[in-house]
């Protein structure tokens, strides 16, 4: 009950009182059990309302949802996600006569276009290559060349396309206008970006085959795209029996890298490295080697890239450089040989981990050995990617005493202006300068030149895989510091490495 006093006339000042002499209700009584009814009826009709309400709130938040685990953020395509849901859903809907298409695509050279013109172009480039893809695709489904196509976008610069009967002999002409159109020239910002490419990988599948999933079609599609890379980029490579013993070979190879590192299968090997005037040995490159017997006839140069790709690369690292460790405090022969150095190759791993120049601190320390005789190679290729902050590793890891060198030296198509970036003290010219070299031969020009560079940048020089007098002698008269290879000596066990004229250890660990 209210009573609004402002309707009653009020003295300005003093006490007042209202008496209120009567009160008249007018309404209708109900017994209890009505009461108790309409109630329930009141509980039943809100709480339908309630329920159905957040039943339509749940429906369409999980939509969202459902929406933003299947699309990727930056494009709007479907991600890995969406594209297996999608594939799941065709299966189920059509025919054992249906064929469904992959073209797996990966942007070559991506990294370089981020770290020359930033991450905002780099996500133009990705929008608009989205946009051209989405095109062609559009086109095919347009001229009946397919059906049903889907497009999604799996990681940073890889693409899928999934079509469905999509006509062979149209999957070469689609390929090519993908690269093509790809190719063009993309404008972001102020700027013209002219040298995008991309790798293709295709494959195709029968839905009558009930077994495949979109990861067996992914993994296909992906051998078959990092075949065309490795052939040469800019191009496309169907999924075929030589792409899938390649796949076979490597899970054999991973599987049995990943056995080697919990039985400790592996050894290392001593590649002789000689002064060019007075054929000393100077040091020593380390070859690792698989020891377990199925691994027979796989070399470092297959089982590296695998051990790269199955993330096992930076445990065979670690494991090699305190291999290092170990046998050159046991042996005290850097004691013995103050000039003496042990080269290690690293991957690009460890020049992506901030870590990794603490790691080399703390086993230097724990072994007592000095970083001075320890020399480590990173190959020429691995600079192409490399930014700052991979720089900044390196001269951390120079900055404590150990040394670099710039392996496989030409092959990498670094720009000699930009070397002054790199914390380096030493080039190894790549084989594949030696091989034939000659007096007047191309291959002498460009070894030439790299001694030129080495030079004027007061770098020290090896010269790989000397096999004849003939370019031992060229190698000399040209100003070679270094040389190492099959003529002077194989690669030797540690045993046989010791042995050599010049090395010398102390005598409680020679027989170790």
């Amino acid at each position: 009950i209210e009573l609004t006093s402002h309707e009653f006339p009020l003295p300005k000042i003093g006490e007042y009182r209202i008496t209120l002499h009567s009160m008249e209700f007018k309404g209708r009584s109900i017994d209890e059990f009505s009461l108790v009814w309409w109630l329930f009826i009141l509980w039943l009709i809100v709480s339908v309302y309630l329920l159905n309400r957040q039943r339509l709130v749940y429906i369409s938040r999980n939509e969202v949802l459902k929406q933003v685990s299947n699309q990727d953020s930056l494009t709007q395509l479907l991600n890995r996600r969406g594209l297996g849901e999608y594939f799941s859903q065709i299966k189920k809907e059509k025919t054992s006569d249906d064929v469904v298409t992959l073209i797996y695509l990966d942007l070559d050279n991506f990294k370089r276009i981020n770290d020359s013109y930033g991450h905002l172009a780099g996500d133009s480039v990705l929008i608009e290559t989205c946009k051209r893809i989405t095109h062609l695709v559009n086109e095919c489904q347009k001229n009946k060349d397919c059906s049903e196509p889907a497009i999604g976008r799996i990681s940073g610069d890889e693409f899928v396309l999934l079509l469905l009967n999509c006509k062979v002999r149209l999957i070469p002409d689609l390929s090519s206008k993908i690269l093509e159109k790809i190719a063009e020239p993309i404008k972001t910002g102020n700027r013209l970006i002219c040298d995008l490419n991309a790798s293709l990988g295709v494959t195709q599948s029968s839905l009558a085959n009930k077994s495949i999933t979109f990861s067996d079609l992914l993994e296909q599609g992906d051998a078959a795209m990092y075949f065309a890379k490795q052939s040469g980029k800019n191009q496309y490579k169907f999924f075929d029996r030589q792409v899938q013993e390649k796949i076979m070979l490597k899970r054999k190879i991973s599987t049995t890298l990943r056995y080697a590192l919990n039985t400790h299968a592996f050894t290392l090997m001593y590649m002789p490295i000689y002064h060019i005037e007075s054929l000393e040995v100077a040091g020593a490159e380390v070859l690792l080697r698989c020891t377990d017997p199925s691994m027979e006839g796989i070399g470092p140069d297959q089982f590296i890239s695998v051990a790269e790709e199955f993330g096992m690369i930076k445990e065979i690292d670690l494991w090699v450089i305190e291999e290092v460790f170990r046998i050159i405090q046991s042996s005290g022969l850097c004691e013995s040989n103050p000039d003496f150095r042990i080269s290690v190759n690293i991957s690009a791993e460890e020049m992506n981990d901030i870590h990794f120049p603490d790691v080399l601190a703390k086993l230097a320390q724990q072994y007592a050995v000095s970083p001075a005789c320890i020399e480590l190679e990173i190959t020429e290729t691995r600079l192409v990617d490399i930014d700052a902050s991979n720089i900044d590793v390196l001269q951390r890891i120079r900055a404590l005493g150990f040394r670099l060198a710039l392996d496989d030296f030409g092959t990498g198509y670094t720009a000699f202006n930009q070397l002054y970036h790199y914390p380096v003290d030493q080039l190894k010219i790549d084989r594949s300068f030696i091989n034939e070299l000659h007096a007047g031969c191309k291959h002498a020009v460009m070894v030439d030149a790299i001694l030129s560079i080495a030079n004027s940048y007061q770098y020290e020089t090896v010269a790989e895989g000397v096999e004849t007098q003939d370019q031992l002698t060229l190698l000399r008269e040209k100003g070679c510091d270094l040389v190492q290879g099959y003529f002077l000596s194989k690669p030797l066990k540690w045993v046989h490495f010791v042995e050599l004229p010049g090395v010398k250890i102390y005598e409680s660990s020679s027989s170790a």
